[in-house]
């Protein structure tokens, strides 16, 4: 699992491995969250020794990689990255405090929440933003779209005045161009997007804000997990656009 990480409630009994990437959801790049079914460790399951591994002339991974001695460290066999864990906790901590009992289901009401208000906004102004999948096929997580069907120099200054307001991350990956959306941050950090481009499609992009009066906890970097924001934050972004 990767952008849909802590986004849903997944039945893990399913499953005998989930591997899930700690970037957007959990926290920032540089850890890995990884449950395993029991009965795939020792002493319940018996693995290949590294020696039958080499006599078979198959791969012998890295012992940071071999899942039964991490859980026979309690995920400390080697040095973690203090930060990121820290993070991961502090993100982990939020949500159960946030939700309580409706635990992962509330932050898939949320995480529901927040797609269908960036979608209802682009369908509203579908004559500027084009939703690049058909709408039987659309991500919750990862919204991707074009402006005026592509048009590169129309890009180029979309992106150019969501940076002058502090939305950072959107444009799309390398492969493909566009702009892509993940819906990882904050609900008021979308209300800001969702702003911007309603006023894009009204008026010319303003290319120059002064910074000096913008509070730099306000700037968003949209790939962020963790960022959060606050009404009166909210309040002060948006007096940007009028």
């Amino acid at each position: 699992m990767s952008s849909n990480f802590l986004s849903r409630s997944v039945d893990v009994r399913k499953y005998a491995v989930i591997f899930g990437g700690a970037q957007k959801n959990v926290g920032t790049t540089g850890i890995t969250i990884v449950v395993v079914r029991k009965s795939l460790l020792p002493p319940q399951a018996n693995l290949a020794s590294p020696q039958l591994m080499r006599r078979l002339g198959l791969p012998v991974g890295p012992i940071v990689f071999d899942w039964p001695t991490i859980a026979m460290n309690n995920s400390l066999y080697n040095t973690l990255p203090i930060l990121e864990v820290w993070i991961a906790g502090q993100v982990m901590k939020r949500l159960v405090d946030e939700y309580g009992v409706k635990r992962i289901h509330g932050q898939e009401e949320m995480a529901n929440q927040k797609a269908q208000l960036i979608y209802k906004t682009l369908d509203a102004l579908s004559d500027v933003y084009q939703i690049v999948p058909k709408q039987d096929a659309r991500s919750r997580m990862n919204i991707c779209l074009r402006v005026n069907h592509g048009d590169v120099g129309s890009e180029k200054k979309f992106l150019e005045g969501a940076e002058e307001r502090l939305l950072l991350g959107l444009k799309g990956h390398r492969s493909v161009g566009g702009i892509r959306i993940s819906n990882c941050k904050s609900k008021g950090g979308l209300l800001v997007l969702c702003g911007y481009y309603k006023k894009l499609r009204t008026a010319p992009i303003v290319t120059s804000i002064d910074k000096k009066h913008v509070n730099p906890k306000i700037a968003y970097n949209l790939h962020f997990a963790t960022a959060t924001m606050d009404s009166s934050m909210v309040t002060q972004f948006m007096q940007l656009f009028k």
